[in-house]
């Protein structure tokens, strides 16, 4: 071993280039390994029961809280039904707690749900009964961090707890403590209470066609999953007024297992979700990432191997067996990834924030390390250690000393190997490049499409728990504000305001789009014609709307049956609902419904604002949340953000796929670059001698250039004409699934190649132009 650490310290560029590369590959696969790990860990206690399931639909978990009085009882496979709710996406009402030494008065992180909650979900406690915890009515559980805040260094059980909604409240008592919940999909509670509570003060949420709840069901062993989703899918179709007016249309029982994988566009009630799709690429890109490592390392070692050829020979000429070359070459990788994995693990912990931006989940590869983890680590390094080992050993094994003696290995000692895997590093760099610009231009188009109302200088505020909250005159006597009106969501949401009108002997179902007039005013709808004033309870109507009723562009009513009507003021032009990417298929004609802001009790349709600004839009929503935290609100109970951030979101996935291949892309390019760069060097080692005579024989440094570089740039050539008409075709099948979609355009796959020669130019440049002013004199004289 003291051989190969001299021979490191003598190749300083080797060894930076060695470790630089495998510890960038190490720290991604670091991140990577522990967050699957996290994930596929997530509630483990839970999953290890496998047979719970949740009730979805197409589009999300949430349906409505009279489900399980419609299921419960009538499926023998069925041993129990639960609700789950939570308060973190619950809108338009007050919910707020008070309790503690101090009494002090706060805003409910609550999580809502069946007494039966801690026997389907046996989340540790600290103090309490998992069977008895939720038996009575008026019960509240207190999380670990929750209790300790309100009764510091006591036991909260026995005190009570006031919780108020909107007007109502109750008192309830604390029947029990819950760890805090850490790596699970449920979103993190301060506290638990029963859903008789939910019943008792605010009812509406419980209502028949109000998607407020998760169902849980718990199966019996054996039970027919597949049979008892058709039949339970059967009852809540012809019961679920959500169902009826159309907003779903599928049923499914979901594992709870696989929730945490969830490809659902709307992840309530859960939290941390990530979707497959990404996983997979995940994945990918980190197993090529430590390819790549393995190939750098091999690569790199094969082409100094010419170097320590005659150390080699010695040894099998003094008798060392075949077996302990193999082991020394893997002993001296082993070495080399140890000192990589140490460089990588403090990457992974230094850049931790940023993968976490990346995935959406906050990971870090230091903060819970355990059997499993520390399993995976060895499993790494070892793996890293034997590949990139045992390959250059068979390489050397193939030669016989004699040959090294006599001097025979350095004619025969060739770049082929190299090259070869420069090529193959080169075509996945040239894929990458292609399919990330492609992304990065489709997510910029589809952003930038006419919406069909105004997004710049728009500002939605909105999560208050009243309207009182927002201070809506003193808000609009900011600076650079100039108009803010009511909406009950912005035109980005997904959500659908289900109303079904009786016309012509036949439901029609009706998607209504609440706002003032001043808020339809802000979002600047284009007006084809007004035909009466927009008063309150009149409608606005898209022009497809229009000729899907059979209207004129004169009307100013919708006619229903038995004499009733819906005042119409004019008609708009279309306006996209969602994201470009999104095709209304629920059945629901969209249309903006004016409802003024009369009395708080109008907040339960209007919950949110929209705000105008003028000059910069982020300035302006930067001193919008400043006013709400001086009103002593944090930024989770009021959020602010801009339309076009809003917008930007809509494309979450696509974002999150389209960076974390960006990243994987740069990472690429960087380990191809630093592989070219050591070849190089390599190369202008072992050519020093041919270069010498050449210019000593009257070559130009031009000459000398042109020669070294085109031998790397033939490899680029290579692995153009190999990798555009993949990336071409896979960027094409992806582009399929969008109906607003770019040109799968020929230059993007010209640029990407610049790309990856101007890389090459940069990386081989340094050792050529060494090898250009190398005296002749001093090469020749010293051999």
């Amino acid at each position: 071993m003291k051989s190969y650490l001299k021979f490191l310290s003598r190749n300083k560029l080797y060894t930076a280039i060695e470790v630089i590369g495998m510890a960038v590959a190490i720290a991604f696969v670091l991140y990577i390994g522990t967050f699957l790990i996290g994930q596929f860990a997530s509630d483990a206690f839970i999953k290890k029961q496998g047979d719970i399931y949740v009730g979805q639909s197409e589009r999300m978990y949430l349906i409505s809280g009279t489900v399980k009085e419609q299921v419960e009882g009538k499926f023998p496979e069925v041993e129990e039904v639960c609700r789950v709710m939570s308060s973190f996406y619950l809108a338009g009402i007050s919910m707020d707690m008070c309790g503690g030494t101090e009494q002090m008065t706060e805003r409910q992180n609550a999580l809502v749900a069946d007494a039966n909650f801690f026997r389907l979900f046996p989340f540790p406690l600290v103090e309490g009964d998992h069977n008895s915890v939720l038996a009575a009515e008026n019960s509240i559980l207190l999380s670990r961090t929750c209790a300790a805040r309100l009764f510091p260094g006591q036991s909260p059980v026995g005190e009570n707890i006031l919780i108020s909604i909107n007007d109502k409240e109750t008192s309830l008592l604390v029947t029990g403590v819950f760890e805090d919940f850490r790596n699970s999909v449920f979103y993190a509670p301060d506290i638990i209470y029963r859903m008789d509570v939910m019943q008792s003060l605010y009812p509406e949420f419980l209502q028949n066609g109000n998607g407020t709840c998760a169902v849980f069901y718990k199966l019996s062993d054996g039970a027919d999953v597949q049979s008892l989703e058709t039949r339970i899918g059967e009852v809540v179709k012809s019961n679920d007024l959500i169902y009826q007016y159309g907003s779903f249309k599928e049923f499914y029982l979901t594992a709870f297992k696989d929730v945490s994988f969830s490809d659902l566009e709307v992840g309530v009630p859960f939290d941390g979700i990530v979707r497959r799709d990404f996983i997979s690429i995940f994945i990918a890109a980190g197993l090529l990432l430590l390819v790549f490592a393995v190939l750098n390392y091999v690569s790199l070692t094969i082409a100094q191997t010419g170097f320590r050829a005659k150390e080699m020979a010695s040894r099998r000429l003094l008798g060392a067996q075949r077996g302990g070359i193999v082991l020394r070459y893997i002993a001296e990788s082993f070495l080399l990834t140890a000192i990589s994995f140490g460089v990588g693990l403090l990457l992974a912990w230094a850049f931790s924030p940023q993968f976490g931006e990346l995935v959406g989940k906050s990971v870090n590869p230091l903060e819970h390390i355990g059997f499993v983890e520390v399993v995976f680590m060895l499993f790494v390094v070892l793996l890293l250690s034997v590949c990139s080992g045992i390959i250059p050993a068979m390489m050397v094994l193939k030669y016989r000393p004699i040959d090294v003696v006599r001097g025979c290995y350095a004619r025969k000692s060739k770049m082929v190997i190299g090259k070869l895997l420069i090529t193959c590093q080169c075509i996945v760099a040239v894929i990458c490049i292609s399919v990330a610009m492609v992304m990065l231009m489709q997510i910029h188009y589809m952003v930038s499409k006419p919406m069909g109302y105004e997004i710049d200088g728009r500002i939605t505020v909105f999560n208050a728990n009243k309207p009182s909250d927002y201070y809506v005159d003193e808000l609009k006597s900011l600076a650079g504000v100039e108009r803010a009106g009511w909406l009950q969501y912005d035109p980005m949401a997904l959500s659908t305001n289900g109303r079904g009108f009786m016309r012509n002997g036949e439901i029609l179902k009706i998607d209504a789009f609440f706002g003032n007039r001043e808020a339809f005013e802000i979002l600047g709808f284009k007006v084809v014609r007004q035909n009466a004033e927009p008063t309150e309870y009149s409608m606005w109507l898209p022009e497809s709307v229009m000729v899907a009723l059979g209207l004129d562009y004169d009307c100013t009513s919708l006619d229903l049956d038995e004499g009733s009507y819906i005042p119409v003021c004019g008609i708009i032009e279309d306006f996209q609902k969602g994201s470009a990417k999104n095709v209304p298929n629920t059945g629901h004609l969209t249309v903006p419904w004016i409802l003024e802001m009369n009395s708080d009790e109008d907040f339960r349709m209007l919950r949110q604002l929209v705000v105008q600004v003028s000059g910069d839009e982020n300035e302006a929503a930067k001193r919008i949340r400043e006013f709400y935290s001086d009103k002593g609100f944090t930024e989770d109970e009021i959020m602010v953000k801009t339309y076009n951030e809003g917008n930007s979101d809509l494309y979450f996935v696509e974002n999150k796929n389209a960076a974390l291949i960006s990243v994987f892309t740069l990472l690429v390019v960087l380990l191809s670059s630093l592989a070219m760069l050591a070849m190089s060097a390599y190369y202008s080692k072992q050519n020093a001698n041919s270069a010498a005579v050449r210019k000593v024989m009257g070559c130009t440094r031009g000459y000398l250039y042109l020669h070294t570089v085109l031998g790397f740039l033939k490899s680029i050539g290579i692995a153009v004409m190999i990798a555009s008409p993949v990336a071409y075709f896979s960027a094409g099948r992806w582009l399929e699934g969008y109906s607003y979609r770019i040109d799968n355009n020929i230059w993007i796959y010209i640029l990407a190649a610049l790309i990856m020669a101007l890389v090459a130019l940069l990386s081989v440049t340094w050792q050529t132009i060494r090898l250009m002013n190398t005296n002749p004199v001093e090469v020749l004289d010293s051999e």
